[in-house]
C-alpha cells in the first residue's frame, strides 16, 4: 500500500506483505491469494490514517511519529491455509 500521487503506483510506500508463489498456483488462484491479502492489510492502513497515526510529509512517511523506512513496513499475512 502506498500513497498516491500522479505517477501509476510511484507515491511512497506504506506498509506491504509478502505472499509465496507456489509451483502449482495457477494465475487466478494466485490473484485470489493475492487479493486476499490486499484485503487484510488495507483496513488496518486505512485505520491508521483514520485515526491519524499515519501521515505523509515532505521528509517521508511516519506512522506514529516514527518515519517509516522506504521499503515501508511489513505487514504479516493473515492466518490461514
Amino acid at each position: 500500500m502506498h500513497f498516491v500521487n500522479e505517477q501509476l503506483d510511484g507515491g511512497p510506500i506504506i506498509a506491504q506483505s509478502r505472499i509465496e508463489v507456489r509451483a502449482a498456483d495457477s494465475e487466478p488462484g494466485l490473484r485470489a491469494r493475492i487479493h486476499a491479502l490486499e484485503h487484510h492489510c488495507y483496513p488496518q492502513v486505512v485505520g491508521w490514517f483514520a485515526a491519524g497515526r499515519l501521515e505523509l510529509r515532505d521528509d517521508g512517511v511516519f506512522l506514529d511519529q516514527d518515519r517509516l523506512p522506504a521499503c515501508g513496513i511489513e505487514l504479516p499475512p493473515p492466518a490461514g491455509p
